[in-house]
């Protein structure tokens, strides 16, 4: 039986290393320091596995990829470093035993997909070669361990704190080595904000300094609950990339007792560099069932405050997924009409309108975390109302949008719903007709086509909106194509 001995997080910046750096190295001293005190800490522990997610490392949007080959080896060059490549073995087992323990939660995990991503399993990214460069240098010329590395994926974060727990369940499946359990160290590589001073890579922003803040307080209190509560749009201004990794760690922790130590918090180039480790000092209840009451309750909040058209698909997937069976169009209405009362909308008449006439429509689903979880819809009605459209659209959001996992009951309560009623497409002659909060568009070439709805978080320019419909639709920003926009409205 196998056990996680030692927890860390590393940052992961190539100019604290001295090849790097050449001096530079030195407006980081802080952070030089701990990085070396947390490798010392962690090569005392004698691991025989280093389990390492890293932000930078390949990944998918509905995949944890794992890589353990039998060498997976990297190196600084691209950033000016001469030095020789970091080696390390894999370790397939544990690898293996990662998928399946995953799979139980049905998240998709394993080798790359595909043979051109196979290729480059053992090729080590800068996230990992940071972190191991100094794992390496106290380990001096005694023997490594193995390596397995992980990707983040496009998840949400409870998801990735889920995927703690299946590894740290796979690390107990391990068998016996040489007589005694095997020796894993977990590693989270992740800088922190980017957004902390004005001449940094991203500039200012004051989501990032609270970010940082908060990280340094979840390990200090040795809690990961108010990182899962951090919402995708402070995230976003904070310009921050190791969080998914921070959860993870947390999640390969679950079900202990944990004493939390910041060695290291500083930021001299304007992004936030942090070391900390999490200690094992016994048994205690498992954090999720807390976390996942805390999404149901503002679920239960947020379901109060939905009008007619959410209300109707939430309880088509209600209906779908806790009954297994399609909801009735009395049954779909009978929900609308109760929302209705409810909530007493200024819109409700004007909503109740729409359900009796056909029309093509968007279903979104949103983690509690802003991270998308599935939208599927149509442009042209499919169906005789618009009742049995939103119906069909929600089925077909949670459990057959291809970039996700279906979603599981115990998700409903925590997801948020919008519904997107479609408007006629209508051509266009060129980008300057379109406006990305106005108006959807849709680009066309022969059978090749892409959609992307207005007014969407992130998407804040017409340029952004047709690069994002362009790659959806595998049409080159060179080719010739048409243009359509069309406009809609969202009910939420």
């Amino acid at each position: 039986m196998g056990r996680i001995v030692a927890s860390y997080l590393f940052p992961h910046p190539p100019v604290i290393v001295p090849g790097v750096g050449k001096g530079r190295e030195e407006e980081a001293r802080p952070t030089l320091d701990a990085m070396r005190r947390a490798a010392r800490g962690i090569a005392a522990r004698q691991p025989d596995v280093l389990l390492l997610m890293t932000p930078h490392a390949p990944a998918y949007g509905d995949y944890f990829r794992i890589d353990a080959p039998a060498e997976l080896a990297g190196d600084l060059r691209s950033f000016g470093d001469r030095s020789p490549s970091l080696r390390f073995a894999g370790h397939a087992a544990l690898a293996e035993l990662l998928a399946q323990e995953a799979g139980r939660d049905a998240l998709p995990a394993g080798p790359p997909l595909g043979s051109r991503e196979a290729r480059d399993a053992g090729v080590l990214d800068h996230g990992a070669v940071v972190p191991l460069r100094f794992l390496a240098e106290a380990c001096g010329d005694g023997p490594r361990p193995a390596l397995v590395r992980l990707s983040i994926s496009g998840f949400d974060l409870a998801s990735h704190y889920r995927y703690g727990q299946a590894a740290q369940r796979a690390v107990a499946r391990l068998p016996d080595q040489d007589g005694r359990a095997v020796r894993v160290a977990a590693i989270a590589s992740g800088d922190l904000s980017h957004c902390l001073k004005t001449e940094g890579p991203y500039g200012f922003d004051p989501e990032g300094p609270r970010f940082d803040a908060l990280v340094d307080e979840a390990f200090r209190r040795a809690d990961p609950a108010p990182l899962l509560r951090l919402t995708g749009r402070q995230r976003e201004a904070a310009g921050e990339c190791g969080l998914r990794s921070v959860v993870f760690l947390f999640g390969a922790l679950d079900g202990r007792a944990l004493r939390g130590e910041v060695l290291s918090h500083e930021g001299p180039f304007g992004v936030g560099y942090c070391i900390a480790c999490l200690e094992d000092v016994g048994e205690a209840p498992s954090r999720l069932p807390a976390i996942e009451a805390d999404e149901a309750e503002a679920g239960r909040a947020r379901r109060e405050k939905e009008g007619p058209l959410v209300a109707l698909a939430r309880a088509a997937l209600e209906r779908r997924i806790r009954g297994g069976k399609r909801i009735a169009p009395g049954e779909a209405l009978e929900a609308a009409r109760a929302a209705e009362e409810r909530t007493r909308a200024a819109d409700a008449a004007e909503q109740r309108a729409l359900l009796g006439r056909p029309a093509g429509c968007f279903v979104s689903l949103h983690s509690p975390d802003g991270s998308l979880r599935g939208c599927i819809g149509t442009v042209f009605p499919q169906k005789e109302d618009l009742a049995r459209e939103i119906a069909a659209n929600a089925e077909s959001a949670a459990l057959r949008d291809p970039r996700f996992p279906a979603v599981r009951a115990e998700e409903l309560d925590g997801l948020s719903m919008t519904v997107d009623v479609m408007g006629a497409p209508e051509p266009v002659a060129s980008p300057a007709e379109l406006d990305a909060v106005r108006y959807g568009v849709i680009v066309r070439k022969g059978f090749r086509s892409g959609l992307l709805l207005p007014d969407l978080e992130g998407v804040g320019s017409v340029a952004e909106q047709l690069s994002i419909a362009l790659r959806k639709a595998g049409i080159g920003p060179d080719e010739d194509y048409a243009i359509e926009r069309f406009s809609s409205r969202r009910f939420a």
